[in-house]
């Protein structure tokens, strides 16, 4: 793999914001929290989205398992997942044995699965691909901001009276996907000194804004049994802000880890381990606070793995992946076009759902907001919601 230089790395965090830890939390009472003064009632919708991006490109064959597909065995003859230690979720499908949460989630009808997602003409760098993934858009037709961002623009004048966050990220820096053309407070938590900072200020000062915030993740006793991961831990704090009354809609986190190039059996057990049993324990914390119906949740690759395995255990880059979404709002199955595994080593696969469908439909869908003002495209919907 080439060497990072120092440009390109703060280029690549800013385009995924790159995950920081979080301290673990200890347990307290739960108490009621009186509304900062500086929030103003929330008057559009409830529906609140968390969006997850898997950075470094996951292995999409080996995490929706085409088990019954002799193919598959004969690309990766020494790092297929055998049918018999797969969570089988169907006659042709099987999720990755460390999965076991999202099999839970899928058997009680609370995780869509999107198989094959990717876009025309893919770019196989992380840098490339994850700014066409964050901005919605190829790279020729001008389009810089972020489809997120572009959305919060659209739900400026609702929430003008508000000073809460227009979003919340836990990355070192602000990820492309929110950036949009209005100066929106977007709030970023910082692992390190439990505390928030802010892009923008509107009619507060950061001070104020930062004491009313700490009030919305006060440790408490209520939350799951997350795993003691940077990435459980955020989403546990997700979870707090919520259900403590923060209007925030926009949450975005990010899970590092997917780059398997070499050797990719264990690290890849391992990664997909903390999203499953996170994301389970997530879903399961929102359903005790009595939130779930508010909460969904959409996770994504810049990119798949290729189809064959490499002369060092691993996959290289690729194209095509599979995306989740979950809550008790989603329809549960799986969806799409299964890709085709009669391909040559080392070719691709070629993508049958196109990413702004998945957009669109959470735009249209869950949001509430015409797809048609944020994506670069006209997007068939899909039926997850």
């Amino acid at each position: 793999m080439p060497t990072l230089t120092s440009s390109t790395r703060r280029e690549f965090l800013r385009l995924t914001g790159q995950g920081l830890g979080l301290a673990a939390l200890a347990g307290f009472t739960p108490k009621l929290l009186p509304r900062p003064s500086f929030l103003s009632p929330n008057t559009t919708n409830e529906q609140i989205l968390v969006v997850i991006h898997l950075a470094g490109g996951n292995d999409g064959l080996n995490t929706l398992i085409p088990y019954a597909d002799d193919r598959y065995y004969r690309l990766r003859p020494r790092i297929a997942i055998p049918a018999a230690k797969a969570f089988k979720l169907d006659e042709s499908f099987a999720l990755h044995p460390a999965c076991g949460g999202l099999r839970d989630l899928y058997n009680n009808g609370q995780l869509s699965v999107i198989q094959n997602v990717g876009y025309e003409k893919p770019n196989r760098t992380h840098f490339g691909s994850s700014r066409i993934w964050a901005r919605a858009s190829l790279e020729n037709d001008g389009m810089q901001t972020g489809w997120l961002g572009r959305y919060l623009d659209n739900q400026q004048k609702a929430s003008a009276t508000s000073t809460a966050p227009a979003a919340i990220h836990f990355s070192s820096q602000t990820p492309l996907a929110l950036s949009g053309k209005q100066n929106h407070r977007i709030a970023r938590y910082d692992a390190a000194n439990q505390s928030f900072s802010f892009s923008s200020v509107t009619t507060v000062s950061s001070t104020l804004g930062e004491r009313d915030m700490r009030q919305f993740v006060r440790p408490d006793a209520h939350a799951g049994n997350y795993p003691p991961t940077p990435f459980g831990t955020n989403l546990r704090t997700t979870a707090q802000m919520i259900s403590n009354g923060l209007p925030t809609k926009i949450y975005h986190l990010t899970l590092n880890g997917f780059d398997t190039h070499s050797h990719q059996a264990t690290p890849h057990e391992n990664v997909l381990h903390d999203l499953s049993e996170s994301l389970a324990a997530f879903q399961s914390d929102l359903r005790n606070r009595q939130i779930d119906d508010k909460v969904l949740t959409a996770a994504f690759s810049e990119f798949g793995r290729r189809a064959s395995e490499n002369a060092t255990r691993g996959t290289d880059h690729g194209t095509a992946g599979p995306m989740f979404v979950l809550g008790s709002s989603t329809k549960g199955g799986i969806y799409g076009t299964t890709p085709s595994l009669e391909i040559a080593p080392y070719e691709d696969l070629v993508p049958t759902t196109d990413f702004r469908q998945v957009y669109a439909t959470l735009l249209e869908n869950w949001l509430h907001t015409p797809a048609a003002l944020m994506l670069s495209r006209t997007s068939a919907k899909l039926p997850i919601l």
